[in-house]
């Protein structure tokens, strides 16, 4: 089962530095990596771009979410972004969530997560809480055959041109 951990606030200020840490970690900044790349459903985001996005961000409620995988899960970068999207697109359709900006960390604990800043109308329940874990869950499962597929495809391709 996937892990989602969540709280909120309803400062702005607190969610910028959220996202400023997030995104300047001192192990980045110790690689010589001034920026980590942000993402949302479209796409990159560049640190200005985050920062406007969260200045448009009405009253209400903001979460802080970490969502993992689960342990023993394998994964590879492009599958954590992929599932981060799908499981927020999966909130923002039971309107759980009006926006969202994350970013992946894999390189300082033993298990990959994203972390995500999300925009709500609402204070979530334990029953919110618990189908956002679903909703990651499943999506994680369809996102790990959609990458074992692609994995058979290059496979055979491979086997094609030898």
């Amino acid at each position: 089962m996937a892990v989602v951990k969540a709280n909120y606030t309803r400062a702005k200020p607190r969610v910028k530095a959220s996202a400023r840490y997030y995104s300047h970690r001192p192990a980045e900044r110790e690689r010589g990596r001034a920026w980590r790349d942000a993402y949302d459903g479209g796409g990159d985001m560049t640190k200005r771009e985050v920062y406007e996005r969260l200045d448009r961000w009405g009253e209400g409620y903001y979460y802080r979410l970490v969502l993992n995988p689960g342990a023993g899960r394998e994964h590879r970068a492009e599958t954590m972004e992929d599932w981060v999207r799908r499981t927020m697109e999966q909130l923002e359709e039971r309107g759980m969530v009006r926006d969202w900006v994350a970013w992946t960390h894999d390189d300082h604990s033993a298990h990959a997560h994203a972390h995500v800043l999300a925009w709500s109308d609402r204070r979530w329940t334990r029953e919110d809480l618990a189908e956002a874990r679903e909703a990651a869950t499943r999506e994680w499962e369809r996102v790990r055959e959609l990458e074992r597929e692609r994995e058979r495809d290059d496979y055979r391709w491979e086997r094609g041109r030898a």
